[in-house]
C-alpha cells in the first residue's frame, strides 16, 4: 500500500521541518548526499569514497530513523495495490529503502512482478519475480462473442 510510505514520509518530512534548524539543514544534506548516491547505484556507477564516507555519515544521522521506522534492519520493501509517488520512491531509495513496486492480481499471488531491484520505485518497466514467468495464454471467446 502506497499510503503507508506516504505517511511515514510525511511523518519524517514534518518531523525534520519541525526541529529546524542545524537538525532540518543535516536532514537537508542528507538527502541530497543520498540522492547522489541513489543516481549513482540506479546507473549502475560506482560511489566514490568520499561521498561513500559522506552517505554513511547520513545514515548514522538521518537515515538509520527512517530504517527504524519502517522495523529496523529494513532493506527493501514491496508496495502495490495503486502505484507509489515517484517522489516517495526516490527519497526511500535515497535513505538506503529501495521500495519495490508489486504489480499482479494480488488474490492470486502476492508477488508476480516487480520493478527493478537496483532502482527506484516506478523507475523502469515492471519484470517477473525471482522463480516465476510469464507466460500467455489462449483466448477463449465464449459462445455469445463468437456469434456477434
Amino acid at each position: 500500500m502506497p499510503r503507508i510510505y506516504e505517511k511515514v514520509h510525511s511523518k519524517i518530512i514534518s518531523g525534520a521541518e519541525a526541529k529546524g534548524g542545524l537538525a532540518l539543514k543535516i536532514f537537508r544534506w542528507a538527502c541530497a548526499v543520498g540522492t547522489e548516491v541513489s543516481g549513482l547505484k540506479q546507473r549502475k556507477q560506482p560511489v566514490p569514497t568520499l561521498l561513500n564516507l559522506k552517505y554513511k555519515l547520513a545514515t548514522k544521522l538521518v537515515f538509520s530513523k527512517v530504517h527504524a521506522a519502517l522495523g529496523g534492519r529494513v532493506r527493501w520493501c514491496i508496495s502495490g495495490a495503486a502505484p507509489l509517488n515517484p517522489d516517495i520512491g526516490r527519497f526511500f531509495h535515497a535513505a538506503g529503502v529501495l521500495i519495490l513496486e508489486g504489480i499482479g492480481m494480488t488474490e492470486n499471488t502476492s508477488f508476480t512482478t516487480s520493478t527493478g531491484s537496483t532502482t527506484s520505485a516506478s523507475a523502469g518497466s515492471a519484470s517477473p519475480a525471482p522463480a516465476s514467468s510469464r507466460r500467455s495464454t489462449p483466448t477463449v471467446r465464449s459462445s455469445t462473442a463468437a456469434a456477434t
